[in-house]
């Protein structure tokens, strides 16, 4: 039986369920100490309205997984119930900013803590810039087809006049 528990997990939460997974931990890869985010000093040219925002909390989680159960199955959902997902363990992780996806990585562990390796960030200036171009080269590429099918029609026209 399998049912849709909460598949997004903050990292606050994770310690929760730390002994649950142990058996897994020794297949998670071991990171060195992550790298440091960028120096605030960086930011010290802003505006003061500005850097007050830099002050904002937002909620970051990594998602493992999700998929849609009836009610039934989720009614039926009790202690000991392992629930089975089509994602593979290999697979990259989903990093979220504010229900924003913003890069794809790989949990980790720190010490006795979980932590996440960023491969690739997807932020969404990125996902409009890969919209963009993925619209202009199907449009090169139907303007291309329709000029060799009109060359092809003129071919074929020539030939029947002969």
């Amino acid at each position: 039986m399998t049912a849709k528990p909460r598949a997004s997990t903050d990292f606050a939460v994770m310690g929760k369920f730390a002994g649950l997974g142990s058996r897994y931990i020794g297949s998670m890869s071991t990171s060195p100490a992550p790298t440091e985010i960028a120096p605030k000093s960086q930011f010290s040219q802003l505006p003061p309205y500005t850097r007050s925002l830099l002050k904002v909390s937002l909620p970051v989680r990594v998602q493992l997984t999700e998929k849609k159960e009836s009610v039934g199955d989720v009614i039926a959902i009790g202690p000991g119930t392992i629930l089975s997902f089509t994602k593979k363990c290999d697979e990259p992780l989903e990093l979220f900013v504010d229900n924003q996806l913003i890069a794809v990585g790989e949990a980790v562990k720190l010490g006795e803590k979980f932590g996440f390796r960023i491969h690739e960030m997807t932020l969404p200036s990125e996902h409009f810039y890969l919209v963009q171009r993925r619209k202009a080269a199907e449009e090169a590429q139907a303007a291309t087809d329709d000029e060799a099918e009109e060359s092809s029609e003129g071919e074929d026209a020539s030939d029947a006049e002969e």
